[in-house]
């Protein structure tokens, strides 16, 4: 994955913040993959200290 970022094959747009407060940020964005798929990923990411402990994701295809 890190791979097909950094060649530019795999491209995340539309980043956005859906919710955050001092325990959670929550984020969704749509992910371009190389063999064309295109997929809406949702992020649930648990703070604590203002830093990410945990990561939690899911995705749907997009047609």
């Amino acid at each position: 994955m890190f791979d097909s970022m950094r060649e530019e094959k795999l491209k995340f747009e539309e980043n956005r913040c859906i919710y955050e407060n001092d325990d959670i940020l929550v984020m969704h964005s749509i992910g371009h993959f190389p063999d064309g798929i295109k997929e809406s990923i949702m992020a649930v990411y648990t703070l604590s200290n203002g830093k990410i402990v945990k990561t939690e994701s899911g995705a749907t295809p997009i047609d």
